[in-house]
């Protein structure tokens, strides 16, 4: 629905013009190809899950605050708008998940990492097909614990400040062959338990070498 620009979830009852919210037990929301759509006056109330594809005007819009929303699960696909505009994302206090696929301008900005401060509850964060290195806001998410990076074929390298993720506990690298080996850093990581790693041999190679075993030796390693 390309043309459509607001849905209304409230509406007005009773002689003293009560406001309600509709669809009361929705708990999961897929939103596709509605560029321009906004929401009015606010997310449903029970909503759990939301979906956005190809919808930067419902990332970039504020939701109304009366009913603070319970969503725990974002996934973004396609989105061309710059991470700092998503103000969505600050309106969603109790968010633990959040996937991020296929968004081309969201890496690096400065005022990226303003939008996590209002995410203190994230706890795992998917990253897939990425352009370019590990966005340096990452490091804003202090109650990180699972990290997944996902057919990233252009990042090369992780960054050294990896190491100051003080939560996590693991960390998925799978299709992003660019990345040959891991930051000394990972050795401040003592709550970090597992690395999966998945079609990648030349970081599987980096891991098994006898010089880096002990920098891990404190972490799982899958492959």
């Amino acid at each position: 629905m390309e043309g459509l620009k607001e849905w209304k979830t409230g509406y007005t009852v009773g002689k003293e013009r009560a406001n309600e919210l509709m669809f009361p037990k929705l708990k999961c929301l897929t939103i596709q190809q509605c560029d321009k759509l906004r929401m009015v006056p606010c997310l449903p109330r029970a909503m759990l899950s939301l979906d956005i594809v190809d919808c930067d005007g419902l990332l970039s819009s504020h939701i109304g605050a009366s009913f603070p929303s319970p969503i725990d699960y974002l996934v973004v696909h396609n989105s061309k708008l710059p991470l700092h505009h998503w103000r969505l994302l600050q309106q969603l206090h109790a968010l633990r998940t959040l996937r991020i696929r296929g968004c081309s301008e969201i890496i690096q900005h400065l005022y990226s990492a303003e939008i996590f401060k209002h995410l203190s509850s994230l706890q795992n964060l998917f990253l897939e097909c990425l352009i370019g290195e590990l966005p340096t806001w990452v490091v804003e998410l202090t109650s990180l614990r699972f990290l997944k990076l996902y057919d990233c074929k252009s990042m090369t390298s992780l960054p050294e400040w990896l190491g100051e993720l003080n939560s996590l506990e693991s960390f998925d690298i799978i299709f992003c062959q660019g990345i040959r080996s891991l930051p000394d850093s990972i050795q401040q990581l003592d709550k970090l338990q597992h690395i999966f790693i998945c079609e990648n041999p030349a970081l599987k190679e980096w891991c098994e070498l006898e010089e880096n075993k002990m920098k891990l030796a404190h972490i799982r390693l899958s492959c």
